[in-house]
């Protein structure tokens, strides 16, 4: 990703982080394809050809990083969005978030709902907006 943002030209507009999305803080093991379909596995599975790497719950990148509001969060983290939005500290932040827009929504509206978000499906994308 680093490369390809260089590449374009990228570095004052998009800021790469060497750590993953997940429900908790922590190291896990991932399966980096190289050209999508990434795999997070879950806690102490063992799986050849996977790489260690920094997790953290969006709440945490958020406070972390001092995101106190964001317009759009577009997530393709190979359904485990339920696990990244399902996070106990997920409702501290949900507030600062306008929009969500991904692919693999199952499991989500009984999330997101009860904390305000409207859900609208556009066929292989949805959103959950206030």
């Amino acid at each position: 990703m680093k490369k390809r943002i260089a590449k374009f030209e990228l570095e004052k507009v998009i800021k790469a982080y060497e750590m993953a999305l997940s429900g908790k803080n922590g190291e896990r093991r991932l399966h980096n394809s190289g050209y999508g379909g990434s795999t997070l596995h879950a806690e102490g599975e063992t799986v050849e050809n996977t790489i260690p790497v920094k997790t953290m719950s969006l709440a945490s990148f958020m406070e972390q990083n001092k995101i106190s509001y964001v317009d759009i969060l577009k997530v393709d983290i190979e359904s485990s969005e339920k696990e990244v939005f399902g996070a106990s500290d997920f409702p501290l932040v949900a507030d600062k978030i306008k929009m969500i827009i991904g692919e693999h929504k199952e499991g989500l509206e009984e999330l997101l709902k009860p904390l305000g978000f409207k859900y609208r499906d556009y066929g292989h994308i949805f959103t959950f907006e206030r």
